[in-house]
């Protein structure tokens, strides 16, 4: 962990404070020019088109606007919501010291309320569960770091603006199931449309592909080592969660059957 905050401080911070800084600068004249791109399909290309054709293909854009807009607004909303978090992160690491000073204490008044033949069999429960819930938080946040460097490799190749902070970005939404990777996939599309279509096309199908790498291989395969699930119960966990949960079951399905799964393993094995 030294060693990554040292690296991160050193080379990537001022990357991504270099590319916010020029990002902000340069945004007024990003989205002019992306409306002059959009007004210039519409007038070229659409131009030859039947007629009829053109009108869906205009209703449709209108309505993707309006659908962009509503997920950059909503974007720009959780981020300003996120400044109330910041109490939070204030009072975390001082609830955490006097939950480490007083450990002792607290686990001696837990155990009284517990009937003492079954505080042996209840302190593993906690302990097993307690390293399931550290393994998927570790889980999530590999395949968040997996998400980001191949989205950032991908935008480099490319040569879209922004690359850098654009992965981060896109690693850190990834973690929202649906709705996450579109967040994530919309200022890269932006960014390569400003520059021209085809590099607009391209960045969106970089992520495309990198979405379909990540659910394929990477996220069951972290996600079955983490919490010592096999893969195929990964992914049938979340297909359950998400049909009858939605982005809730999603998010929770493969950490619930994991708890499950420890929790009738030491109530039906001997501690």
């Amino acid at each position: 962990m030294l060693c990554i905050i040292v690296l991160t401080v050193l080379f990537i911070f001022p990357i991504i404070t270099n590319e916010m800084s020029n990002l902000f600068k340069m945004l007024p004249g990003y989205i002019d020019d992306l409306t002059y791109k959009i007004n210039d399909i519409k007038n070229n290309y659409l131009a030859y088109m039947p007629k009829e054709f053109s009108t869906v293909l205009v209703k449709r854009t209108n309505m993707l606007n309006k659908e962009i807009a509503f997920m950059i607004d909503a974007a720009i909303q959780s981020i300003i919501s996120l400044t109330g978090h910041i109490l939070n992160l204030i009072l975390t690491p001082i609830i955490t010291f006097y939950l480490l000073k007083d450990k002792d204490i607290l686990k001696s008044e837990i155990k009284e309320i517990i009937p003492e033949k079954m505080r042996g069999r209840f302190s593993k429960i906690l302990k097993d569960l307690d390293g399931v819930m550290s393994k998927y938080i570790r889980g999530q946040i590999y395949i968040s770091v997996v998400v980001t460097i191949l989205t950032s490799i991908g935008l480099m190749i490319i040569k879209v603006k922004y690359s850098v902070l654009i992965g981060i970005l896109a690693g850190i939404l990834n973690i929202i199931p649906y709705f996450g990777p579109i967040l994530g996939s919309i200022p890269a599309i932006m960014m390569g449309l400003i520059d021209s279509l085809y590099k607009g096309i391209w960045a969106f199908i970089i992520f495309f592909l990198v979405q379909q790498i990540e659910s394929a291989f990477f996220a069951p395969k972290i996600m079955s080592d983490s919490v010592d699930l096999h893969p195929i119960t990964v992914i049938v966990a979340l297909l359950f969660g998400e049909q009858f949960f939605g982005i809730w079951g999603m998010l929770l399905s493969v950490p619930v059957v994991a708890m499950v799964k420890v929790i009738l393993k030491d109530v039906f094995i001997e501690v």
